[in-house]
């Protein structure tokens, strides 16, 4: 499984220059990349960027506004930056009540990013873990084309909403290119955990994406703990340990 970065993490280096902090990125031995925005550069100033740091994009999150709206110009960003993959990152769950009545736009989307080329996921986040079963992310999945929209499982969410994110791996095998690696202290209000130190159990987690065919595992902290740079660097250097490259 390869390791990379959701660029979320380290926004507020990026905001402040982009491509230092890919060069930076790039010498924590990190070599994927997912990105959250282009800062301020055109697609192809940061398709150029990534390439100067030695660096490769898996994926792209981009919200669901330009996706419905302009799905062109996410087509453009993924061909630019050489993504594969573009993901859904979050919605508007009060909004969007009937997740079988989004299905059939998320369907929709997956087909026009589909005659490009580019696959689409969905990320969750805890609230589509909440309520009675079935549950609303589960309802999602029912409803739409696995062929078309794949799951971006983040394992961190999953935990925090109460369910094992084993479970949940085993359960899209096959519909799960990506998933984001995230740790939590204990408190999903405090801020996120280094890798390892945090409460998911990673040495069951770990093998259950490779077997399920997990081809990126994504380091993402919503609020790192300290400087951002090095605790990706420290999370990188645990799951190097664990075997992902």
């Amino acid at each position: 499984m390869n390791l990379g970065l959701q660029l979320y993490t380290v926004r507020d280096a990026m905001a402040q220059d982009a491509r230092g902090t890919l060069a930076r990125i790039a010498d924590l031995g990190i070599k994927w990349v997912e990105l959250a925005g282009t800062n301020g550069l055109s697609n192809q100033e940061f398709g150029a960027a990534l390439k100067s740091a030695g660096l490769s994009a898996c994926s792209a999150h981009v919200g669901l506004d330009t996706l419905e709206g302009s799905p062109e110009e996410a087509v453009a960003l993924a061909k630019a930056v050489g993504a594969t993959h573009l993901a859904l990152p979050w919605i508007d769950k009060a909004a969007h009540p009937d997740p079988e009545e989004f299905a059939g736009r998320v369907n929709a989307i997956g087909i026009r990013l589909h005659e490009d080329g580019i696959a689409l996921a969905y990320h969750n986040h805890a609230f589509e873990l909440e309520g009675s079963e079935p549950l609303w992310l589960d309802r999602l999945f029912s409803a739409t084309n696995p062929a078309l929209v794949k799951a971006q499982l983040d394992l961190g969410w999953v935990q925090v909403a109460g369910y094992e994110p084993v479970t949940y791996i085993e359960r899209y095998a096959g519909r799960l290119p990506t998933v984001h690696l995230k740790d939590y202290s204990g408190d999903p209000k405090a801020h996120d955990a280094i890798a390892g130190e945090g409460w998911l159990d990673w040495d069951s987690i770990l093998p259950a994406c490779e077997k399920a065919g997990v081809a990126f595992g994504i380091i993402e902290m919503d609020l790192p703990p300290g400087d951002a740079l090095e605790s990706v660097g420290k999370c990188a250097e645990f799951f190097r340990s664990k075997g992902l490259s």
